[in-house]
Parts: structure tokens; C-alpha cells; sequence
């Protein structure tokens, strides 16, 4: 059995926590315009940015146009130079098994998390999607 490194159990509860912030699930609409999205990106980005460990910050979400839908993004900075992952199996079977993930997934395009260092390096991008959160 595998476990779950601290990043990605860190991950799905940045999920639930910046929902948490300011996206009520259920007044997001069937196909999320880029307008609805943008609204809910900006009330979450109010209480952004958030200390999510020693490491780990939450700094602020915005979306992207995928006709005739949006993906909605998240954007985490790593006082680390790398991320520890273990398997990236292992996050989708635990992210796809959030029911705020699939709440969201019927209404846009994808999910992103999108990791950056404190440099500006890409440590790490994983989109959820309707297909692979069966």
C-alpha cells in the first residue's frame, strides 16, 4: 500500500480550505461561465494569501476561458525546491474521492494545481478532470 506524501495530503485540503474561503458549491452554475468563475475566483482570492504549513502557501486562484466552460485554478508557492510525490495515482485517487471536487468538476472544464518555488520555477502542475475522477 502506498501513502500519501505530506504535499499531496496537503493538496486535497487545500482544495476543501479555499472552497471553504469563498465558492459556495452550490450557487456555482451549470457550466460555469468565465464571469461566474472569475466572481468566485475573486472572493476566494480575498482571504488569499494563506499559510497552508511551514512550506506550503495557498496564493491565489483565477480561471481559465475552455469553451463553452472555464478550468479553475490554484496556485500554491513551496519554500521547497522540489515536491515530495510519492505517486501521482495516489493524489487523483485521493482528490477524485472529495465530493467538493466532483461538485466542481460537473460545473467547469478542470481543476489546476499549479506549484511554483519561491524562484519562480514550476515544481509541479496536476489537472483534475471528469475523466480522470471517475
Amino acid at each position: 500500500m502506498r501513502h500519501r506524501s505530506k504535499t499531496q495530503n496537503l493538496s486535497i485540503i487545500c482544495l476543501a480550505l479555499l472552497i471553504s474561503l469563498g465558492a459556495n458549491v452550490s450557487s456555482i452554475a451549470k457550466q460555469m461561465s468565465f464571469e461566474e468563475c472569475t466572481a468566485i475566483s475573486n472572493g476566494m482570492n480575498n482571504s488569499l494569501p494563506t499559510k497552508i504549513s511551514a512550506d506550503l502557501t495557498a496564493l491565489k486562484t483565477y480561471c481559465l476561458s475552455r469553451p463553452p466552460t472555464v478550468s479553475f485554478i490554484y496556485t500554491f508557492l513551496s519554500q521547497k525546491e522540489a515536491l515530495e510525490t510519492n505517486s501521482d495515482s495516489n493524489l487523483y485517487n485521493t482528490a477524485c474521492s472529495s465530493t467538493v471536487m466532483h461538485e466542481m468538476l460537473r460545473e467547469v472544464h478542470s481543476i489546476i494545481y499549479y506549484y511554483s518555488s519561491e524562484n519562480g520555477k514550476k515544481l509541479a502542475s496536476f489537472e483534475f478532470t471528469k475523466r480522470n475522477c471517475q
